[in-house]
């Protein structure tokens, strides 16, 4: 956690802007839940991903927050809202991408908004196939790599 609520001004972060990444995992399910950290402090925080893609696609990036949020793919800002705030619900927002194959960045800059943020939701899901191929299950989806 660093000093200050307002991110609008900051750059892209790093793991090495922010004085180091601690890996975590949040295998149980899609919301990152950060809130018994967050709670009573103030300031912002950054977290990143890689995620790998098998081949070109569309998709839509879907997230809900409960907090000043931020989000980049690879350099680029996707997604941008100020005044977040509680309750973070999934898939409130849907940002449509179109990946190439490879490897791609995912940054989230988020403030704590005053120690009641808990935290986020992200996920992908496939925009550019028919639906009897998202029924079957055969297509690819991003894969998070660590």
């Amino acid at each position: 956690v660093r000093d200050g609520e307002r991110i609008d001004r900051l750059p892209r972060p790093s793991g090495r802007s922010m004085g180091g990444a601690i890996r975590r995992d949040w295998a149980g399910g899609r919301f990152v839940d950060l809130h018994s950290e967050w709670q009573e402090r103030s300031g912002h925080a950054a977290l990143f991903t890689t995620v790998e893609i098998a081949e070109d696609m569309g998709v839509e990036l879907l997230t809900g927050y409960d907090g000043p949020f931020r989000l980049w793919v690879d350099v680029k800002e996707v997604h941008r809202d100020l005044h977040g705030t509680n309750p973070a619900i999934a898939d409130r927002v849907r940002v449509p991408l179109r990946l190439r194959k490879g490897r791609h960045r995912i940054t989230v800059l988020m403030a704590l908004n005053h120690g009641k943020a808990w935290g986020f939701f992200l996920r992908f899901v496939r925009s550019d196939l028919p639906s009897a191929v998202i029924d079957s299950g055969a297509y690819h989806l991003p894969i998070a790599r660590r």
